[in-house]
């Protein structure tokens, strides 16, 4: 299985740092464990960040200080970007961010972690260091905190939503009771976090097989309110797991009912492309006439609005049959532009604009099969009606 670590890359990273100086660390050793697909490799280093860097550029990698004041540098290395960060302990912590000094113990690096199954370290040759016991914890579905829960929390409260998030993925049977009174005792400090990690976070929960349960299990501990601005069902949510073939979290979050949309907006301080599309998803459109539907929102959209409605139990026909006519579709370009409506002689923003608009509309009634003569001739009705009013 190692072998799923070591290719070109990572082999010629090792040998620049030094295989004795360096190991796999976190996520992707954990991953490896439990045959999951890996996405990102990190590193922990004895080295300091100005050595990793220093020998980085002696063997021509590319490598940037991303996080260099907490010991992280990022090599980069034909495509892939491996973060590499020195050991280091926690001096102090405020609940959000840490200030740390960097040691050479693996031992008090691995302290400073939130999750026995995510202190993991393994060495190139493939040897394990697993000082709390999360082997036998991510064997037995068991998600439990390094040392005090209380004390690891309190060092980050976006540890709350990580112990969930993690508990959804490899988790099995119940929460630890203990554990989960103190995520009650501590979820007012959500508040403490930024729109943005909360953000990124629920979208990682929200994108589990299982999230409704998830967020079932975070409602039983108190936690939902400080991240949704309403009592939410997820009902329909439940519904949507079950059908679509992927986790989309927007599609999800867009299904879950019982929130303020403006509220969450402003909360999880969503970027306007997220929360256009957001909008957009949890609008009541009717799917009778899918080809105006897909014009609109383009294919991708739409497929978000047939399995949304399908969860929903209020899709105009059979999911299998719209996503296949979605599939098979071509959507049209309608050919009149605004140049042409200048041309016949309109020069006025708003009037130009109209022109179009009821053009357009009469293009999709008559199935869009006009041709550009046959719109032109149909326009200038349109612009003589305008005239004459």
């Amino acid at each position: 299985m190692l072998k799923k670590l070591l290719f070109p890359e990572t082999l010629s990273l090792i040998e620049t740092l030094g295989e004795q100086n360096v190991r796999f660390v976190g996520g992707c050793v954990r991953d490896l464990l439990a045959d999951l697909p890996i996405n990102d490799i990190d590193f922990a280093t004895i080295l300091t960040p100005e050595q990793v860097i220093l020998a980085c550029k002696m063997n021509n990698i590319h490598v940037v200080p991303t996080g260099i004041a907490h010991g992280t540098v990022t090599a980069i290395m034909r495509g892939w970007q491996f973060q590499i960060t020195t050991l280091r302990r926690d001096i102090s912590t405020d609940g959000r961010h840490a200030q740390v000094e960097f040691v050479d113990d693996w031992e008090a690096d691995a302290m400073r972690r939130d999750l026995t199954i995510n202190a993991f370290y393994l060495s190139a040759e493939g040897t394990l260091t697993d000082f709390f016991g999360g082997m036998d914890h991510l064997r037995s579905g068991k998600i439990m905190f390094i040392g005090n829960a209380e004390e690891r929390i309190r060092e980050d409260y976006l540890r709350i939503l990580r112990y969930f998030r993690f508990f959804g993925k490899f988790g099995q049977g119940q929460p630890d009771p203990e554990i989960m009174r103190v995520c009650t005792r501590n979820a007012v400090k959500i508040n403490n976090l930024s729109g943005e990690r909360i953000q990124a976070e629920m979208f990682k929960i929200l994108a589990l097989k299982n999230c409704a349960e998830t967020l079932d299990f975070m409602q039983n501990a108190g936690v939902l309110p400080f991240i949704f601005p309403g009592d939410i069902d997820t009902k329909v949510l439940q519904n949507l797991q079950e059908i679509e073939p992927t986790p989309n979290p927007l599609r999800r979050l867009a299904v879950i009912e019982g929130y303020e949309l403006s509220a969450l907006i402003r909360h999880w301080n969503m970027s306007k492309e997220h929360a256009d599309m957001l909008k957009l998803l949890r609008e009541d459109i009717d799917t009778s006439d899918p080809k105006i539907i897909m014009r609109r929102v383009g294919k991708e959209r739409f497929r978000d609005i047939a399995y949304i409605q399908a969860a929903r139990g209020s899709l105009a026909a059979s999911l299998e049959d719209v996503l296949s006519f979605a599939d098979t579709w071509q959507i049209p370009r309608f050919p009149i532009y605004g140049n042409d409506v200048i041309a016949m002689g309109v020069s006025e923003g708003k009037k130009i604009g109209f022109v179009l608009t009821e053009l357009e509309r009469y293009w999709e009634r008559h199935g869009y099969f006009l041709t550009r003569d046959e719109l032109m001739k149909r326009m200038k009705h349109i612009i003589d009606e305008v005239n004459a009013r």
